[in-house]
């Protein structure tokens, strides 16, 4: 079971208001505060799916013990880990040095491994908390089929505020939501942490 508490919550959504509105045909600002909503939702959607998160926001890890080897950290992409702490074997926390362990960023998921051995942790549940910060930096950074989908699935939650299936125009709700998913797939995280 992956255990996992939110510390900062994602600011920046990863499409621009205007664009979106220009998909949808829409001017004017009344719309403003449920298209965000429906962009957020969509975020979340694909963030749920892919099992990675968009924007930047901060995150714990928390398990019940070091491993005998290297620590798998969800939610990629990962900018950087903020520390490691753990109860020591007389159940004092503690701050791990960045000196006594190596970080792999680039692989998804990230990676930390002890550059000797991990230390001794207290016998209790979430003795080892990870703290990371996890999403793209910035807007441009962000793939465009992420964006894309994002788009695909604001749309549809504008469109059908309520629980239904009308078709419209081309695509019909399940067929916008699939095509969503074959985007979202190129990021579909296949080997995620369940520990």
């Amino acid at each position: 079971m992956l255990r996992t508490s939110l510390v900062t919550a994602l600011v920046d959504i990863p499409i621009a208001l205007d664009p979106i509105k220009d998909e949808f045909r829409i001017t004017g600002s009344q719309e403003d505060s449920v298209i965000i909503r429906c962009i957020k939702a969509a975020v979340s959607y694909a963030e749920n799916y892919t099992e990675t998160k968009i924007m930047t926001q901060t995150w714990d890890y928390y398990k019940d013990n070091f491993p005998t080897g290297i620590i798998y950290v969800p939610y990629p992409p990962i900018q950087s880990i903020t520390h490691i702490k753990y109860y020591d074997s007389d159940e004092v926390l503690q701050t791990l040095s960045t000196a006594e362990y190596r970080t792999d960023l680039v692989s998804q998921p990230a990676r930390i491994e002890y550059v000797n051995s991990w230390p001794t942790n207290y016998d209790r549940v979430n003795a080892v908390n990870i703290r990371f910060i996890s999403g793209y930096t910035a807007r441009h950074l962000v793939p465009q089929n992420i964006k894309d989908a994002i788009i695909l699935l604001a749309a549809d939650f504008y469109e059908n505020r309520q629980n239904s299936t009308i078709v419209m125009g081309p695509l019909s709700k399940m067929e916008r939501t699939i095509t969503a998913n074959n985007l979202l797939d190129f990021h579909k995280l296949f080997n995620p942490v369940t520990q």
